[in-house]
């Protein structure tokens, strides 16, 4: 047995809620979790016989590096200036605090978070990862090759640990060749899930070489339909448990019949326009119905 009441439209409404997922990958696994590791150079980097756009792929005929550092330049590093800006290039900025400016140099090391890793994306403050140098070996001498030849002798190469600072910033942990505890080497966009780092070494390292114990926290919403249930203090004020009958005529029992007896509210039930039962709440502990004050029950359903 079940007793109706319409609500109102005013009485559902809907609330947001932020929930985090926490993600860590290692080596190869961040190649397997579709996180991809590009290269980008400018036009200066072009040397003389490299002039194919095919000999600026890398690696070989799967993306053109050129192309990669010009869509990133013009979505993040076109005109980063605290005195002027201009509607010919995207910002994209991080923070309302000016923590100082992007800048970009001849080439770009990037990696690309796939929508099923960071959601609508990533939680400011929750990127830290460690640099391997273990596949890395320290040659005395060696000849640098060219871009046209497959990539480029990484010297100098950054360890440690690289953190983001909640502003929109990679900054290292503890000291580097030439880099001190907290120093920038690159930039987040937190909702585009795009890293990119613009600081020498640490650009061709990121564009060659999946990082180590590397892992954020993704931002997924959540969804919530609440119902506004308002019970009057003369309404529901009788029990509608079959047991409470004494014949097949539905005559209430003398021991549930009494001014006295007051039923408890066990379950709430959600019915469309069809009185098609679509949800069932059922409460923690049953509660006394109220025959002084008016009731509000609220319902949450996530979707």
């Amino acid at each position: 047995m079940s007793a109706f009441k319409k609500l109102d439209r005013k009485d559902v409404f809907t609330t947001v809620h932020l929930a985090y997922k926490s993600w860590t990958v290692s080596g190869s696994n961040a190649t397997q979790t579709d996180l991809s590791f590009l290269s980008g150079v400018s036009g200066s980097l072009v040397y003389v016989g490299t002039e194919d756009l095919a000999s600026l792929k890398y690696p070989s005929y799967s993306y053109n590096q050129f192309l990669q550092y010009r869509s990133v330049r013009q979505l993040y590093y076109g005109n980063v200036t605290p005195e002027l800006l201009t509607g010919s290039f995207e910002e994209y900025k991080q923070t309302s605090i000016y923590s100082g400016s992007r800048s970009l140099g001849n080439r770009v090391g990037v990696v690309s978070f796939p929508r099923s890793r960071y959601g609508v994306g990533i939680k400011p403050g929750s990127i830290a990862f460690d640099v391997d140098t273990s596949y890395i070996q320290d040659e005395s001498t060696y000849i640098s090759e060219t871009l046209a030849a497959g990539g480029e002798y990484i010297e100098n190469y950054p360890s440690g640990s690289l953190i983001d600072n909640g502003e929109g910033q990679i900054v290292t942990v503890g000291s580097y060749a030439g880099k001190q505890n907290g120093d920038k080497v690159g930039d987040v966009f937190y909702n585009h899930g795009i890293i990119s780092f613009t600081e020498p070494y640490f650009d061709k390292y990121f564009s060659n070489q999946p990082v180590t114990n590397f892992s954020w926290k993704s931002i997924y919403p959540v969804y919530t339909t609440n119902y506004k249930l308002k019970v009057l203090d003369e309404e529901f004020n009788f029990t509608l448990n079959p047991t409470s009958t004494k014949d097949e005529f539905g005559n209430i029992a003398s021991n549930v019949s009494n001014s006295e007896f007051r039923p408890y509210v066990t379950s709430i039930g959600l019915y469309n326009d069809d009185q098609q039962l679509i949800a069932v709440a059922k409460l923690s502990q049953p509660i006394l119905k109220s025959t002084d004050t008016d009731m509000t029950f609220v319902v949450k359903l996530d979707i």
